[in-house]
This record gives C-alpha cells, structure tokens and sequence, in this order.
C-alpha cells in the first residue's frame, strides 16, 4: 500500500485554497492572501490579531475565548496554514508509511482477536478487569484493579 501524498487536496493548490477560503469567509481573495502570508510569516497571527482587537488576554480561557473560536475567521487562517506547513507534511508523511508498513498485519491481528473473543469473557480495560456475561451484562471483578 502506497503511502499517502505529504499534502493531500485541498491543500496542494494555491489557488484553490484562497478561492475556498475567499469563499467561506465572504473576504476579498486579496485580504485572504495577506492573511494567510501574514499566518505563515508568523504563526498564530491572525488569532493574535483578534485577541488584541476583542481586548482579551493571553494563554487565558474564558467564554470570550470561546466567542472568538466560535465566531472569528481567525483560526481558520492558523489551521490552514499549519496544515500545508513543512512539518505538518513531515508527520503526514511519517505517519502514512507507519499506516502502510503496518496495514498487513491489520487483518490477521483482526481474526486474532475475533477467535479470542469467542472464547474469553474477561477483558482487562484502563487498569481495570471486567467480565462479560452478555451484551448488556458486564461485571466488574475484584482484585487487581488500580
């Protein structure tokens, strides 16, 4: 199985993205792009931007925070730009050739794991052991559990 593309669509056309984000934003496709220049010059800028015009402060969440993720454009800009950014790609692309070089063993771990469920009821589950007597019926067994 081929590893997937280091930027897949819709962030590997340029144009593209500044037409979508044009879009969704209702802004001009040339504040997009001093946007988006001024998020990948540096990051978190937008979002900066709006928390200086909204008066609130850094690193500290409350509901204003809340609003200003719910309502501005601001994170959009920052989300875009990470993703196309080189080490986005990076993990992308290290993460997809751990997928692929695993994939065959998905299936076999699969039946594995299908045969001991048909014969095992108990399962051990966040540090905690549990028997199953049925669909509904689940007991929680006494003894090592942290």
């Amino acid at each position: 199985m081929p590893a997937p593309p280091a930027l897949p669509a819709p962030f590997d056309d340029d144009s593209g993205v500044l037409s979508a984000v044009a879009a969704v934003t209702g802004e001009a496709p040339e504040t997009v792009r001093g946007r988006l220049l001024a998020e990948q010059r540096r990051a978190g800028a937008n979002v900066r931007e709006e928390y200086r015009r909204r008066g609130l402060r850094p690193h500290q969440w409350d509901a204003e925070v809340e609003k200003l993720y719910a309502e501005s454009e601001a994170p959009l800009y920052e989300g875009i730009v990470w993703n196309r950014s080189f080490y986005k790609a990076l993990m992308r692309a290290r993460i997809g050739r751990l997928l692929a070089a695993a994939s065959p063993l998905v299936l076999p771990v699969y039946l594995i794991n299908l045969a001991l469920s048909a014969v095992s009821r108990d399962v051990r589950w966040g540090g905690r052991s549990y028997r199953l007597r049925g669909p509904l019926d689940v007991e929680v067994l006494p003894g090592a559990n942290s």
